[in-house]
This record gives C-alpha cells, sequence and structure tokens, in this order.
C-alpha cells in the first residue's frame, strides 16, 4: 500500500541519530524528485485526493490517514526541535507540523506542473526558514 511505503520512509528519516534540523531537512529531499529514495508515493495519495475528494469514502479514508500519520512523524521531529530551541515556540508542534505538510504537498504539486528544481528548493528552504528560531 502506498499510505504505508510512504509513512515507513518517514518514519526512517525520524528515527536517524542526526539532528531535528537535519531530520527535517532531509524528509524535505526526500518529498522532492532527486531520483533516489524519493517519497513520490505520496503523489498517488495527492493525486486521489484532488481527483475524487470526499467522493469515493474509501479514498478519502486513505488520504486523511496519510495527512494524519505525516503530521504525527513531522510533529514528533519539531517538538524535539523546539525542545532544544532550533525551532521556533511562537507556534506549537502540532501547528507547525501542519504547516510543513501543507508546504511538502503544495511542493508536490509544483513539482507535477513543472517547476524548476530550484523554485522547489526555494519554497522548502523558505518554509525551514520560517520555524527557525
Amino acid at each position: 500500500m502506498y499510505r504505508e511505503q510512504s509513512i515507513a520512509i518517514l518514519e526512517e528519516l525520524a528515527s536517524r541519530e542526526v539532528s531535528p534540523l537535519q531530520k527535517l531537512q532531509d524528509i524535505c529531499d526526500a518529498t522532492v524528485d532527486r531520483n533516489e529514495g524519493t517519497l513520490h508515493r505520496g503523489c498517488f495519495m495527492m493525486n486521489s485526493a484532488l481527483e475524487f475528494g470526499a467522493d469515493d469514502k474509501d479514498v478519502t479514508r486513505e488520504v486523511e490517514l496519510m495527512f494524519e500519520q505525516s503530521e504525527r512523524i513531522l510533529e514528533q521531529v519539531i517538538r524535539s526541535a523546539q525542545e532544544q530551541q532550533l525551532v521556533t515556540n511562537r507556534l506549537s508542534s502540532q501547528e507547525l507540523a501542519a504547516y510543513l505538510n501543507n508546504a511538502l504537498s503544495g511542493v508536490k504539486i509544483l513539482e507535477k506542473t513543472g517547476a524548476t528544481r530550484e523554485q522547489v528548493d526555494t519554497v522548502l528552504r523558505t518554509v525551514l526558514t520560517l520555524m527557525a528560531t
């Protein structure tokens, strides 16, 4: 299942023995098309969400699970970064996880519409910079 494979990749990246900021960077890097170890499996979920919306309950549930699980993993990494004062505490880890998850979804759409690697990298760099302390 696409969702399980994508979540497994996220969990592996989040469990690495590197700083929380490096984990966030690694997750961002894995999300974009770098031709190796990407999370493009999540594009299937994105395409399904855009195609079917709320019309298909099974698809809707899978998409919801994907977003919930992704946000949970991101929230754990962000909370760790906040505890180390590497990421702002002006917003909760849950709010920042939702923000980052949305940005990662947006980047996948940017890629599909032909954005350059530089444009995608600029978006991701901006997101991480705005989260920094």
